[in-house]
């Protein structure tokens, strides 16, 4: 005896197949009709003037049936779309689902490829706003997480006129009250517009994350500098978390100074005024635990610069702004808790009979370390600087350099220094100068100090030995290692296999590219 669930599916399914012959049936009838007409009045045109009057009253009436057989259509992918035969990822629960979602590209603002070195076309981006229209069940499970739409971007040159703008109310809206992330964007200027004003007033106290990108060349006008003053003053102290100005095509880097007079040991060039006070800038920024800087700095001494987990230091090269060893040393003392930091930054020195220098720093939640540019004064000064404590965390590192392998170089020696007291799992050695590094390592005697040592990458770095002899001991090192070897890929090169290391595991996914022997 038949249960009531599938006599019902038995039913529904009988009348799908009698409705879709009917609908064949009718709509075989409806083509041949309407092809007669077509044919009758192509010869009596003249006479055929209430035939006609009757074909333009049909015509919103086939719209209506088209429009209704893809109201179908979409019933019948929706039903398609929710089969784990055909689209099993609609096992998955709705929490998993905005998860995923999450993993689609958030931000929308373009980078200028005219003013910025670092512009990429960005291609073919898949945004949030396409789970809306794959089924019914993704867009419920997308708009019920608010998460998914707590990036929001606005630009200063356009205003509230365009797309972003209605883009950033639609997301202001389904992300709810949820904490978001707010991205700002000024190119050559900023226009006066209230009703722009009153949108960032709205959604700036519920901001953990604030991200200025300016892509002009030349320094800010006042408006949108009074505008970010605004955004901080209307901020909420302990809810912004990460603070990222983005200023890299500015010609001439700067610090923000306030209302309140400039320090008199920084250079009056240097400066772009943001109309707040000086109470509520650091009450606001002080809290902040993710720094990231390029282009625009709070002065050194700012608090700012404390209780920091993240600290992000860029500028770009031959420019005239830089940071004094000890203004470092003291920023990097405020923040012992720091897991992230990355510097790319120019530094001064005290020179003479009685200089000093910094007393070692204690970093011990270091995670990652980063350290660019062409600087290599300032990061052996770093290297020098900071300590880590035995038993620390796992340590990635990458490192630009610009001169030669050399033990009798002070950078290399702060180098082996550093990775030696620290536990180094990825290290990332890159090339940056207009020559090729040679990175000889006699003996290859950095590997017997990297025992924890998973991944190792080189960029644009010559060995001085051949790589059979490499290979040949480099075998001996532990087989959890992974090594890889990068040249510009228009080198010719070579690639060798890697033999199997032996019962305790094997080295993978190795990539040894050699161009030639080096003299």
């Amino acid at each position: 005896m038949p249960d009531l669930l599938s006599m019902l599916k038995i039913g529904l399914i009988k009348e799908l197949s009698h409705a879709s012959d009917q609908l064949e049936s009718a709509m075989g009838r409806y083509a041949e009709a309407c092809a007669a007409i077509l044919d009758y009045h192509g010869t009596n045109g003249d006479t055929a003037q209430d035939l006609l009057d009757n074909v333009m009253a049909e015509l919103p009436r086939a719209f209506n049936y088209k429009s209704t057989l893809q109201k179908a259509m979409v019933f019948m992918w929706r039903v398609r779309n929710q089969s784990p035969s055909f689209v099993p990822i609609s096992l998955l629960p709705p929490e998993i689902l905005s998860r995923i979602f999450c993993f689609s590209e958030r931000c929308c603002l373009p980078k200028s490829r005219i003013t910025r070195r670092d512009a990429h076309n960005n291609g073919q981006l898949v945004y949030p706003e396409v789970a809306l229209e794959v089924c019914h069940r993704w867009r419920q499970a997308a708009l019920a997480s608010h998460d998914l739409w707590s990036h929001i971007d606005i630009d200063l040159t356009s205003g509230s006129e365009g797309k972003l703008f209605s883009r950033a109310l639609a997301l202001s809206a389904r992300s709810k009250q949820v904490s978001i992330d707010l991205h700002t964007r000024i190119d050559f200027y900023c226009r006066d517009d209230q009703r722009f004003v009153d949108f960032c007033h709205s959604i700036v106290p519920r901001t953990r994350s604030f991200d200025f990108q300016c892509d002009g060349r030349s320094s800010l006008p006042r408006n949108p500098l009074s505008l970010w003053a605004s955004m901080l003053s209307w901020a909420t102290p302990g809810t912004l978390k990460t603070l990222f100005i983005d200023a890299q095509p500015m010609r001439e880097p700067g610090f923000v100074t306030l209302n309140d007079p400039a320090p008199s040991n920084y250079d009056a060039r240097l400066l772009q005024i943001m109309p707040v006070s000086e109470q509520i800038f650091e009450d606001i920024l002080s809290p902040i635990t993710s720094l990231k800087l390029d282009g625009m700095y709070p002065y050194w001494t700012s608090r700012a610069y404390v209780g920091l987990i993240e600290l992000d230091l860029k500028t770009s090269n031959n420019t005239n702004i830089s940071i004094s060893e000890f203004e470092l040393a003291n920023v990097l003392r405020a923040s012992p808790g720091l897991r992230v930091f990355r510097f790319r930054f120019k530094m001064t020195f005290e020179w003479g009979i009685t200089s000093t220098t910094p007393d070692p720093i204690h970093l011990n939640y270091l995670e990652i370390i980063q350290l660019g540019g062409r600087y290599p004064i300032a990061q052996e000064t770093i290297l020098r600087m900071i300590s880590i404590h035995p038993g620390q965390l796992p340590l990635q590192m990458l490192a630009e350099v610009t001169e030669h392998f050399s033990l009798l170089s002070p950078y290399w020696d702060q180098f082996l220094g550093f990775i030696t007291r620290s536990k180094i799992t990825q290290l990332q050695i890159q090339g940056v100068a207009p020559f090729k590094i040679h990175l000889g390592l006699s003996e290859l005697s950095l590997f017997p100090l990297l025992p924890q040592l998973q991944i190792l990458t080189w960029v644009r770095l010559c060995l001085a030995r051949d790589v059979k002899n490499f290979l040949e001991i480099t075998m001996q090192l532990p087989s959890s290692h992974c090594f890889r070897r990068m040249i510009p890929p228009t080198e010719p090169f070579a690639s060798y296999a890697w033999p199997n290391a032996g019962s305790t595991g094997t080295i993978f996914d190795i990539c040894l590219r050699y161009t030639q022997r080096i003299p």
